[in-house]
């Protein structure tokens, strides 16, 4: 194609009215307001809880400059009445109700007994205690059903199904009920210790178990599922958060590539404009700061060896427009912030690997205006592998969660923050929210693995604060 015609195939859309309209000035005597505050970047990181137990011992801003109080060593534990009122109670118990991210009803019981067995709280010292998490499923056996299969997977295309049995045989529904039950408990409970967050409380702890049971009746459920009968030598087609297939409950096993030392993304760039602006020149700053601190820890470890590390850019643009342009928007986004980074953080031209996917798989946000970044040491690769388990994952959405892979028809790409992911940073915090973004852990159970993220726990925490109410985070 000549430059003559790629020009006359640009198409663009008009800049949002907003953009010709003039920027109010703003009033230097006008008051900061806590969006600019430092305090409120400070909250952002470390997650809303944390932050409370930090601001508790400060003054508030502008107020007279604190006294140096030295935190104590061990916790007084003593006339503090919402430790007592928390640990004065044997038993806590309530269905928590709530509505995901992206806005779909879902349940679950939620039981806490602060010491673990229903026994009186010691007068002082630590108090580990148990939270139960209950799951009841209602499981719907259907037989199989060509029609359904080909809505959900392009697989079946062609597929004979004219002399198969379509029913269930004899005990099948027992065994899957049973194996379901057994795998998607295992795979939840018991993955991470909860502190509390209060002041002065954080000597109380809790594991954390979940199990989910299969209930006869659909009435007493909280969730159901249909699980449809595939004959032998049927394809397994693609489940979503309420229809299974009766191979949902094996375990498979993944191979995930490579592990990424550093990963993120650069965004938004302007529309229409792959230029390195001083916002996106930040961005790459962290990027460089976090490579160099891998490269210099993996020096100073005498078991590796020499570290060399390689760097893939790979851009994006948003779906506005005509998508053999983007496409080159998107390579020159990709070229921009290797020109930027190359020299710096001891990483030459020839460690950078760039490339532009166009719109592919992105929508209109302006988020989709990004530039992807991976870094891994090319000396000392890790493998990564995991074992997958649909069921599991499935059960993950009802937990409140939704899916952190590539997929290309939901508009998920790499470097995309899937909707729980702002409610995870108000609960731990914006570093185990990004490590729920597209790309960033290929072996998380709610991608294509089987690890159970903290990030993962949020709404067990939210149910375990509500019934409590008392603050708690991550262990």
């Amino acid at each position: 194609m000549s430059q003559q015609q790629h020009q006359r195939l640009r198409v663009r859309e008009p800049a949002p009215a907003s953009q010709h309209q003039s920027m109010p000035v703003h009033d230097a005597s006008e008051p900061e307001t806590i969006r600019d505050h430092p305090l409120k970047t400070l909250a952002s990181r470390l997650g809303n809880q944390r932050f409370r137990r930090i601001i508790a011992r400060e003054p508030l801003p502008g107020g007279p400059s604190p006294v140096p109080i030295p935190l104590p060593t061990t916790i007084d534990d003593t006339a503090n009445p919402k430790r007592e009122t928390l640990l004065g109670k044997p038993l806590y118990s309530d269905t928590y109700d709530f509505t995901t991210s992206w806005g779909k009803a879902s349940k679950f019981d939620v039981v806490y007994e602060p010491t673990g067995d229903g026994s009186p709280a010691p007068a002082s010292g630590p108090v580990h205690g148990s939270t139960n998490i209950t799951l009841k499923i209602f499981l719907n056996f259907i037989p199989f059903n060509l029609a359904r299969v080909k809505k959900e997977d392009r697989k079946y295309k062609g597929y004979d199904a004219s002399k198969v049995d379509p029913n269930w045989p004899e005990g099948e529904p027992e065994k899957f009920r049973e194996a379901f039950a057994t795998k998607t408990s295992s795979a939840w409970t018991e993955k991470h210790d909860l502190t509390c967050a209060e002041v002065g409380m954080e000597d109380i702890t809790t594991d954390m178990k979940v199990q989910v049971m299969t209930v006869d009746d659909e009435k007493l459920a909280h969730y159901k599922f249909d699980v449809m009968w595939l004959p032998e030598d049927a394809p397994k087609f693609r489940s979503n958060a309420g229809f299974l297939g009766s191979r949902d409950n094996e375990d498979e096993a993944t191979d995930h590539g490579l592990a990424m030392d550093v990963f993120g993304s650069i965004e938004p760039f302007g529309f229409d404009d792959y230029s390195m602006k001083p916002p996106l020149e930040d961005q790459a700053d962290e990027f460089l700061d976090e490579i160099d601190d891998v490269r210099k820890e993996k020096e100073a470890d005498p078991t590796l060896e020499e570290p060399k590390m390689m760097v893939t850019l790979t851009g994006f643009a948003s779906s506005q427009g005509d998508p053999i342009y983007n496409e080159k928007l998107s390579e020159d986004r990709a070229k921009s912030v290797k020109t930027y980074m190359s020299g710096k953080a001891g990483l030459a031209e020839s460690d950078f690997i760039d490339l532009g996917l166009g719109e592919q798989g992105t929508g209109t946000k302006e988020s989709y205006r990004r530039v992807v970044v991976r870094a891994y040491d090319e000396k000392n690769p890790e493998p990564v592998k995991s074992t997958h388990n649909t069921s599991a994952h499935e059960v993950g959405h009802v937990f409140g969660l939704e899916d952190e892979y590539v997929d290309d028809d939901e508009h998920r790409t790499v470097g995309e923050k899937p909707e729980h992911h702002d409610e995870v940073g108000d609960e731990l915090g914006d570093e185990a929210a990004d490590e729920t973004i597209v790309g960033a852990h290929e072996e998380s159970i709610m991608a294509g693995g089987g690890e159970v993220l903290p990030a993962h726990y949020t709404y067990f925490i939210k149910a375990l604060e509500s019934v409590s109410g008392v603050q708690w985070t991550i262990k």
